[in-house]
């Protein structure tokens, strides 16, 4: 549909061990799927948590200057981006901004721990998260002028390199 966006979705779920003739197994159970933006209340929680240490523009600024605005903008990265990014990322982190996205749009939610306990993702998928919750938020339309001046920052960044 015109004007319409997917949103970012994050799936929480348990692990149960389960043993069959002898071995042993994970099931994924009491799955759950949410929507992911960030609001006001996204940034309260975000301050009374101690998650946000500077604005999220500058979080996405950072990655984008790590990673370039290609790759950003497209929320696709290679296995070689991701490596290149790897240790320029905390996992932890990017879990606590997701958490914040999972907050916004919702009163009923579970702590930060529960969620992190439920959210059992390797480092792509929480990257892959994590990136497209931040280019969503800051990209509503192409027209973008944050997205414009975040292309224009990491151009002049590229040049000084």
């Amino acid at each position: 549909m015109i004007g319409k966006r997917k949103l970012p979705v994050v799936e929480l779920f348990d692990v149960e061990v389960k043993e069959e003739n002898g071995e042993f197994f994970e099931e994924k159970t009491n799955k759950e799927r949410f929507p992911l933006f960030f609001n006001n209340h996204s940034l309260k929680v975000g301050r009374e948590y101690g998650i946000l240490e500077k604005a999220l523009e500058s979080e996405l600024l950072e990655m984008i200057s790590a990673m370039g605005i290609e790759a950003a903008t497209k929320g696709e990265l290679s296995a070689t981006e991701v490596v290149l990014v790897k240790d320029k990322l905390d996992k932890e982190h990017m879990k606590n901004i997701i958490y914040l996205g999972y907050v916004g749009p919702r009163n009923d939610y579970y702590d930060l721990e529960t969620f992190k306990n439920k959210y059992n993702a390797d480092f792509e998928e929480v990257l892959d998260t994590y990136l497209n919750l931040l280019m969503y938020n800051f990209s509503k339309d192409t027209n973008n002028n944050f997205k414009k001046a975040l292309e224009q920052a990491t151009e002049k960044q590229k040049g000084k390199k």
